[in-house]
This record gives structure tokens, sequence and C-alpha cells, in this order.
């Protein structure tokens, strides 16, 4: 059970993250820019995005030196 739970949290965690970015990416298309109301999204989108990055990586290398 908390296997499920961790993985539902990793997934919300990557939908909000995506979902911040990539409407800021939209307006720097459009715009040339990010405009300042999506520039708190953005943030936290790269936040969530480098940091579940992050924990996979870890993960797995401590996963390989226990093998």
């Amino acid at each position: 059970m908390k296997k499920v739970a961790i993985v539902i949290g990793v997934l919300v965690a990557v939908f909000i993250g995506v979902g911040g970015i990539l409407p800021a990416l939209a307006k720097v298309r459009d715009i040339g820019a990010i405009p300042s109301a999506f520039v708190g999204s953005y943030t936290l989108g790269v936040f969530l995005l480098t940091s579940l990055g992050a924990s996979a990586v870890s993960y797995a290398i401590s996963r390989r030196k226990a093998a």
C-alpha cells in the first residue's frame, strides 16, 4: 500500500510540474518572454521535476550499489 501511495504522489507531482512548465513555455513562444503571472508556476514545475529526477537518480545509484 505504501508503494502505491508513493507512485500516485510521484505521478501527481509530474503532472503538476509539467502543467506548470508547458503554459509558460507556450507564452514564451507567443510573446518572447515569460509573463510575471507564469513565473511562480514555472518555478514550481522546474523544482518538482528537478527534485523527482534527482531522487530517481539517487535511488538508481543506491540500488546499483546494493546489487
